[in-house]
């Protein structure tokens, strides 16, 4: 079922055995669908003209398809997130998906639906909806805790203030779609680098703990219209200071700004969901920045935007987008990215810019980079403090696609503040693409140097480096020690 607010796109038709899935239009780049299933399924997929060329990313997964003249068919037979490239069509990115535990009941005890009497939002995206669904969450809240439902249709929202021990479910045809009036917002930030004012459209109370967003219905920050036309900015999702945050299954879609970014949070699981943003526009779109946290594990998630995908920062208190952020400045440490799908015009997966407070023992790994400038960044651009035991594992490096015309390359390690990188591992990494430069791995001083960089079973091109020369990394400098290549399990 596709959400009143969008438009099925009409270059390709998916089925899944016999069962058809529409396909949602995006963007001029690529379109999406989604789907659940249980079992070995096959996935055709029917374009308009015979099929001369495609591909299928992950390329690790090793899909066998099968090609007969307008289609195309392959067999899954786990979840997994997939973009599909047929020649001459937009990239088809598939969402193949485990179907929902446990999925609440619409109504009944502890279960705050918004379209019930008590409560009445609107279904079809004409009138506001945020002080009846502030309403149900707040009563939630004073409850002692409970689900806020949402259940198929367009309701059409400003900001919404998360409490404690409450769930916002978003059921498959649901959608939260920001207000394009930015009248209708609380504005939290000037972003300097773009001159425009921002909000945050969903965020937690200070201080609140075991919050939950789920299900498998859709948050949109409508930024086409909010930022295109009226220069307003929007996060999508801000956990603030929360202790205990969950955000699963859903679809985060089309930020004015970094769409997901938890922030001086504690103990947080983001898991089975799909970010998708503007890649073919200069937007500073982020889709996932991990800001401040600690105990951030994110598992089985795609990511595709013009700016970083996954990235993790630290941040000054006077930073533009930080001045509202409540609380005081924290450390980064103990962040996992596992088993994700990263399409992006900057980084894929990136440690930096900022660095104003540590950021410390963070990985990345079963990971694919689709496209990218940057596949794996660690960049300590800004901030005084250290960058430390930092790990990229098990990474698939296919393609690049950099904003408009930079270099791209598949690795670069570079500080240029008074502080250093240290304890970096990087292993696993098949690199099916170099990028238009070579690669950098470069120091800023005496006291930023970047130390103990360790290579492992690195595959460039087809062939094992044992070298920087096979690495083709062209850039290093004397503040860079330690470099070691070993080839262990």
């Amino acid at each position: 079922m596709v959400p009143a607010c969008y438009k099925t796109a009409n270059q390709l038709s998916v089925t899944a055995d016999t069962v058809s899935v529409p396909v949602i239009a995006n963007t001029d780049v690529y379109d999406y669908c989604r789907f659940t299933f249980t079992g070995a399924t096959t996935v055709s997929i029917r374009g308009e003209k015979d099929i001369k060329s495609f591909s299928i990313s992950p390329k690790s997964l090793n899909l066998s398809a099968v090609v007969k003249g307008k289609s195309l068919a392959f067999t899954i037979s786990k979840p997994c997130y997939l973009i599909i490239k047929l020649a001459d069509c937009r990239e088809l990115v598939l969402c193949a998906e485990a179907p929902e535990i446990n999925p609440p009941a619409s109504n009944g005890k502890g279960i705050f639906n918004i379209t019930s009497p008590a409560y009445n939002a609107d279904t079809n995206g004409v009138r506001l909806c945020s002080i009846a669904i502030q309403k149900a969450i707040n009563d939630a809240h004073a409850a002692g805790g409970g689900i806020v439902y949402v259940p198929a249709g367009v309701f059409k929202c400003a900001n919404l203030m998360l409490r404690s021990h409450v769930s916002l479910y978003l059921a498959a045809a649901a959608v939260l779609i920001a207000s394009e009036n930015p009248a209708d917002h609380v504005t939290r930030y000037l972003k300097n680098s773009l001159r425009m004012d921002g909000t945050w459209l969903i965020y937690t109370e200070n201080a609140s703990s075991d919050i939950r967003i789920y299900g498998r219905g859709t948050i949109d920050g409508n930024a086409r219209v909010l930022r295109g036309v009226h220069h307003y900015l929007d996060n999508l999702v801000v956990p603030l200071q929360c202790n205990g945050f969950t955000l699963e299954g859903v679809t985060l879609r089309d930020s004015g700004l970094w769409g997901l970014i938890p922030t001086r949070c504690q103990n947080v699981e983001i898991r089975d969901t799909k970010h998708f943003n503007e890649n073919d526009k200069f937007y500073e779109d982020d889709a996932m920045d991990i800001m401040e946290s600690q105990n951030v594990n994110v598992k089985h998630t795609i990511a595709i935007s013009e700016d970083d995908t996954y990235s993790t920062k630290t941040w000054g208190p006077n930073t533009d987008i930080a001045v509202q952020w409540p609380g005081s400045p924290e450390v980064l440490s103990d962040v996992v990215f596992d088993d994700a799908v990263a399409w992006s015009r900057c980084a894929t997966y990136k440690v930096g810019f900022g660095v104003y407070q540590a950021q410390k023992n963070i990985t990345f790994k079963n990971a694919c980079s689709y496209r990218s400038m940057r596949a794996i960044a660690l960049n300590h651009n800004m901030g005084t403090q250290p960058a430390e035991n930092i790990v990229f594992e098990n990474i698939d490096i296919e393609g690049f696609w950099p904003r408009n015309n930079s270099s791209s390359r598949w690795l670069e390690v570079t500080t240029r503040s008074a502080s250093g990188v240290t304890n970096i591992l990087v292993k696993n990494i098949t690199v099916r693409a170099l990028g238009s430069a070579p690669s950098v791995i470069k120091g800023f001083s005496d006291q930023a140097k970047i130390s103990g960089i360790a290579f492992n079973q690195i595959s460039v091109m087809g062939k094992a480096a044992r070298s920087l020369s096979d690495l083709q990394v062209g850039e290093t400098n004397q503040f860079v020690s330690g470099i070691s290549f070993f080839s262990k399990p």
